[in-house]
């Protein structure tokens, strides 16, 4: 919170269970010099009414001045909010959900979703308790739209699944305050602009899956990459992206699958990117790559495991190590169009 004087709370503040969950996740962080404590109170979210603020003081909390504008995603989940009768009976954290997952199905091009029911039982949207907000799995549903910033208050989140649509625009830095998501399919759709906007936050430490594979994302492989330490399943397939491979990558002892093939990226094969202990398919082929493989690849650090080597279609010289014939579960290894001077072994 810092010295910002519109963070702060009075000292006899009482907020209720939505409330109060926040602002123990926010004094967790803050460590152990957090001078207040928040109490929390068993009061349900589904029977206390908005007395001091009104639907709109909701909307453009969330959203700013474009929450005003009728021609927006935001303006018209406002409108909708306003004329809405659940939402005149929920609390402040209630409503704030229910308006951002109503911005976010209007942004989708999925407002027909949008019903008089709670937001847990519309198509697509699936929830924890009945109340928060868990996953959003809308894949293959033909959506054209673009994916809102006010996704980042859905802070329960734990899947995104909007995989297989024609959804486009840049990613919004937003997702990477989804500090409890674990996956995130976005797959096979028109989405562009820099890779690093989704995970320059670094909050994404318990993402296990991340599928952005066949899109138009540029820039390089951001470094911050190195913070994602649950990291299981990283596909970047056939975007724009260009640069070096960071050396992240081998640190990640619960990698299983890479897949960077099909993109610009140019420079040497990282020396420790062959060293994580459940690495199973590695995917490098198609980009500009160059360079000896390095002795520290001689061996896997998972050899007996790794099913999968591509390394086809780069600038690669130098040979292939003998000892690659003891990967005994290798079942694909392509190394064709590069420029190896030394025969397989």
């Amino acid at each position: 919170l810092g010295e910002d004087p519109n963070h702060s709370v009075p000292p006899d503040a009482v907020v209720d269970a939505a409330s109060s969950r926040v602002w123990n996740e926010i004094l967790r962080r803050a460590g152990p010099s957090a001078e207040c404590e928040v109490t929390l109170l068993l009061i349900s979210p589904m029977t206390v009414a908005p007395t001091e603020y009104t639907l709109m003081d909701i909307a453009f909390n969330v959203s700013g001045t474009v929450a005003d504008d009728p021609s927006t995603p935001q303006g018209r989940a406002a409108l909708w909010l306003e004329e809405d009768r659940l939402s005149r009976m929920l609390n402040y954290f209630k409503l704030e959900q229910r308006y951002v997952a109503a911005v976010l199905l209007h942004s989708l091009g999925a407002a027909k979703v949008i019903t008089e029911k709670h937001e847990c039982e519309w198509d697509g949207i699936l929830c924890e308790d009945d109340i928060w907000i868990g996953q959003v799995r809308m894949r293959g549903q033909g959506l054209n739209g673009s994916i809102p910033p006010e996704v980042g208050a859905l802070d329960s989140l734990k899947v995104i699944d909007l995989a297989e649509n024609n959804l486009e625009g840049t990613l919004p830095g937003e997702i990477s305050w989804l500090w409890k998501l674990k996956e995130l399919y976005l797959s096979s759709n028109n989405f562009s602009g820099p890779l690093e906007n989704i995970v320059k936050h670094g909050e994404l430490k318990r993402l296990k899956y991340f599928w952005v594979d066949y899109n138009k994302l540029t820039g390089t492989i951001p470094f911050v990459v190195a913070e994602m330490s649950s990291l299981r399943y990283f596909v970047v397939r056939e975007n724009l992206l260009s640069g070096p491979i960071p050396p992240v990558f081998g640190r990640k002892k619960k990698l299983r699958y890479l897949d960077l093939s099909v993109n610009s990226l140019s420079g040497e094969l990282p020396l420790d990117l062959t060293s994580g202990k459940h690495l199973n398919f590695l995917y490098l082929d198609k980009n500009k790559l160059t360079g000896v493989i390095p002795t520290e690849w001689a061996y896997f650090n998972n050899e007996k495991n790794v099913k999968a080597v591509y390394l086809g279609n780069n600038l690669l010289t130098g040979s292939i190590p003998s000892t690659w014939s003891n990967m005994t579960g290798l079942y694909n290894l392509q190394i064709h169009n590069n420029r190896f001077t030394e025969v397989i072994p």
